[in-house]
């Protein structure tokens, strides 16, 4: 039984599933028609089992049509709904016995109904203890008969009739307000996390297209910056050439500055690939790594692995660097240990932080296949990549800028199978 609501309401729930509830509360309600007729001593009057009949046939028509309406007539809708809900409700514990009907529970139930489903019109609370006072009231003053002996000596004591109608009321008015309040901030706070975790996927994508970036950008100067050494070389060579005619020193020069402008615009594009130049500050490294693993929950293929911390007595650590580039850093680590582990049974990666001298030392490994033997000499001089479409120029970018921000990286094989990569970073020094 939904009421009218907000939009944010509605999207709680998925229009398929609202036709279920209707068509499910229809079905209920003609099973128990159904019951009324054919039990021999059915304890409720027949008035009960009609009043079912006709709620099982307006559900019925509401789950019919609830997919084919315009979104701004389900308020209208869901309205119509609760009103005729809670006047069929009112009849139904008319016949079942009135001020201890059982049936009482589902002014309650409506009135959680709502605060679940977002509603933030309060009428309907009022309208169902209207229909309750009505039902109760007008039997213990003889406006409509009783069919309860119980009720009927409940109702010879006004005060006590006063009381329990009182209460009653009193409790349906705050489980309605409270109810409210308390999934409003339920949903607020559900809203909260969603915008978050919207921020987070950003982000990773954010970093994602950065990385791919950054892996352009190496390629090219990686392919273009030997055959330019090569050529400043040979221009070296016939700089010195004392045999050189004189006409040839004018070219030669220009040459020079051609191949120079060329080396500058390489240089561009490597800083363009890290983004830009930043400058250093302090970074505390046991909340940085918490966030950046809370970053790859939301990487593609993340889905299962089990990232494990082993940050032992150095949750105080911190380093002077750039926080962009470190991002980058251990951005490319962590998303080269999801993309190897993604044949493993059992998908781990762990990440480490403890302290050595004067350094924070950060490993990322993995139990993924590890890196070949031959590859790992040059692994962060040349392109290496196992993948099929791969531009091999990650670690390169990583090496980078961890020299760019004064540290370090390795490769080590971890025991039993797997990679890890041990970076070293310069602790702050307090001024």
């Amino acid at each position: 039984m939904i009421s009218k609501g907000d939009k944010q309401g509605l999207d709680l729930i998925s229009i398929s599933a609202l036709r279920k509830q209707l068509l499910y509360t229809s079905g209920l309600c003609l099973l128990t028609f159904a019951l009324a007729r054919l039990m021999p001593d059915f304890p409720f009057r027949a008035g009960f089992g009609w009043l079912c009949l006709a709620s099982a046939a307006a559900y019925a028509a509401a789950g019919a049509v609830v997919t084919r309406l315009a979104r701004e007539r389900y308020f209208l809708l869901l309205s119509v709904m609760t009103v005729l809900s809670l006047a069929m409700l009112g009849g139904m514990v008319h016949f079942t016995g009135g001020i201890t009907s059982p049936f009482l529970f589902f002014y309650f139930a409506i009135m959680l109904a709502e605060a679940a489903y977002g509603v933030e019109n309060y009428s309907t609370i009022f309208m169902g203890i209207a229909s309750y006072l009505l039902v109760t009231l007008g039997e213990a003053f003889g406006f409509v008969p009783s069919y309860s002996s119980a009720s009927d000596i409940i109702y010879a004591n006004k005060w006590v009739v006063f009381w329990l109608t009182l209460s009653t009321s009193s409790i349906m008015l705050i489980t309605g307000f409270v109810g409210r309040i308390v999934m409003a901030g339920y949903r607020a706070t559900a809203a909260r996390e969603s915008q978050k975790a919207r921020a987070l996927s950003a982000e990773v994508g954010e970093l994602e297209s950065y990385s791919q970036i950054g892996m352009v950008a190496h390629r090219i100067v990686h392919d273009i910056r030997t055959p330019l050494a090569t050529a400043l070389g040979y221009l070296e060579l016939k700089e010195k050439d004392q045999t050189a005619a004189a006409e040839d020193e004018g070219l030669l020069k220009e040459v020079r500055g051609s191949l120079e402008e060329i080396s500058s615009m390489l240089a561009d594009i490597t800083r363009y690939g890290r983004r830009a130049e930043a400058k250093r500050e302090k970074v505390c490294l046991s909340s940085f790594l918490n966030t950046m693993l809370t970053l790859m929950v939301f990487y593609p293929g993340a889905k299962g692995i089990k990232f494990r911390r082993d940050f032992r007595d150095a949750e105080e650590l911190c380093v002077a660097a750039s926080l962009r580039e470190l991002r980058q850093v251990y951005f490319n680590l962590l998303k080269n240990a999801v993309e190897a582990v993604a044949g493993a049974a059992e998908r781990e990666i762990e990440v480490g932080l403890r302290r050595d001298g004067d350094w924070a030392e950060i490993s990322v490994g993995d139990n993924g296949p590890g890196v070949p033997p031959e590859s790992r000499a040059t692994l962060f001089r040349d392109c290496h990549t196992s993948k099929e479409k791969g531009t091999g120029v990650g670690l390169l970018i990583v090496r980078d800028l961890l020299t760019h921000n004064g540290g370090e990286i390795k490769y080590k094989e971890k025991g039993g199978g797997g990679a890890e990569f041990i970076t070293r970073l310069p602790l702050f020094a307090e001024k």
